[in-house]
């Protein structure tokens, strides 16, 4: 079971580095600093990809230290898929990075923040199959609607050398859908920068 669920911790120390990083946007908002950044000729696409790029540099860091002790969990680090492992991180933590940086900007406080991370993020990881397989019914859609599912997928098809009968989904599928949202949700805090701009120079 360690073997199983060693994913699912890398991949909640991916969620929460995430979290924890985006929370920031609140504390520079209020503190005036977004607002000089804002007024640079620098893009918005560039204020999300630079704050996306330091907190997934951040995870890859973070993971790395954790796979030290991987060995005792069963995991063989000789037999780990590492270009599958990274890019399976890089991708998940930049979807979720985005996803916070949208919520993060919207938001007006830390605890309102908290609340919203409490409601949505962690079940997300609780219905990532971290903890248990996908089942039938209903949540076994949400599983496979589940954009942290894929990670979970991607990081336990790696961890076992590219290949695990334990993950409910392909490989090559899951890394598709994790570009795919990566995509979506870094286009959504793009979009939520530039509209929060026009709307305070109306």
């Amino acid at each position: 079971y360690l073997a199983y669920f060693f994913p699912g911790i890398v991949a909640m120390i991916v969620l929460f580095t995430a979290v924890f990083a985006t929370m920031s946007v609140i504390e520079d908002r209020q503190r005036g600093f977004l607002q000089q950044v804002m007024v640079l000729p620098s893009s918005r696409a560039a204020i999300v990809l630079g704050k996306t790029a330091g907190v997934t540099t951040m995870a890859v860091v973070q993971v790395s230290l954790t796979m030290a002790v991987a060995p005792l969990a069963g995991v063989d680090l000789l037999g780990v898929h590492w270009p599958m492992f990274f890019a399976a991180l890089v991708l998940g933590c930049a979807g979720l990075t985005s996803l916070n940086f949208s919520l993060a900007w919207v938001v007006n406080s830390t605890a309102g923040y908290h609340g919203v991370m409490a409601v949505v993020m962690l079940p997300l990881w609780v219905l990532s199959g971290a903890m248990f397989p996908a089942g039938e019914g209903w949540m076994g859609w949400a599983m496979r609607l589940n954009p942290m599912a894929y990670l979970v997928d991607g990081l336990r098809h790696a961890m076992a050398g590219g290949f695990s009968p334990d993950a409910n989904s392909g490989a090559g599928f899951g890394l598709t859908v994790l570009a795919g949202t990566a995509a979506v949700f870094t286009a959504l805090a793009v979009r939520t920068v530039a509209r929060s701009t026009q709307n305070a120079r109306v």
